[in-house]
């Protein structure tokens, strides 16, 4: 019978190195007015390659490159360690406001008595409007803020009125100017 006191044992080490994997940072979500561009990402690490794409086709190998999208985009930034081959990605949206446009006001009057009321209408604009008048000292504001329509506006005296158009901060435009001229209903004959 074979003894079995004899025992045959063959080792070997695997040593198992776990890489860290990058961490990217495309940045906080922006918004930005049309027409603006913004930085995003982040200052390149040396060893570090960097790819981003975007939901409207945008791509670019910076860390951290200006874009200036046209509309809403979704922004992925893929961070790779050379020496390793690890990657990781982050990603941003940046929200585009539209520009803004004054529109088109229109007067139901352009000649009254003085006392008389007139309507205004605010139309194909694009923003949040705040209605203005001018009776010689400058523009002023009034109406109720966010209406396109303003009825029985009372006109004492010739005054021009605007529509002044703004979205979230961007730059503010205004509509054309209507100007509403108030007679005292005297004629004069001679």
């Amino acid at each position: 019978f074979p003894s079995h006191d004899t025992v045959c044992i063959n080792a070997d080490t695997v040593i198992i190195t776990v890489n860290p994997l990058p961490t990217p940072n495309a940045g906080a979500d922006q918004s930005i007015c049309a027409g603006n561009s913004v930085s995003i990402g982040q200052t390149a690490i040396t060893g570090h390659t960097y790819s981003w794409t975007a939901s409207n086709g945008y791509t670019s190998s910076n860390a951290n490159p200006n874009v200036s999208p046209s509309n809403t985009a979704t922004y992925i930034l893929k961070d790779s360690i050379n020496a390793t081959g690890c990657v990781n990605r982050d990603t941003i949206v940046v929200s585009v406001y539209p520009a803004a446009v004054g529109g088109t006001l229109t007067a139901s009057k352009l000649f009254v008595c003085a006392g008389q009321t007139i309507h205004l209408k605010l139309t194909g604009y694009v923003g949040n409007i705040q209605w203005q008048r001018n009776t010689g000292s400058g523009w002023v504001n009034f109406g109720t803020a966010g209406q396109d329509t303003l009825n029985n506006v009372l006109v004492n005296v010739a005054t021009q009125f605007r529509a002044e158009v703004a979205i979230s901060g961007c730059t503010t435009v205004y509509s054309n100017t209507a100007s509403v001229f108030a007679g005292t209903g005297v004629n004069v004959y001679a």
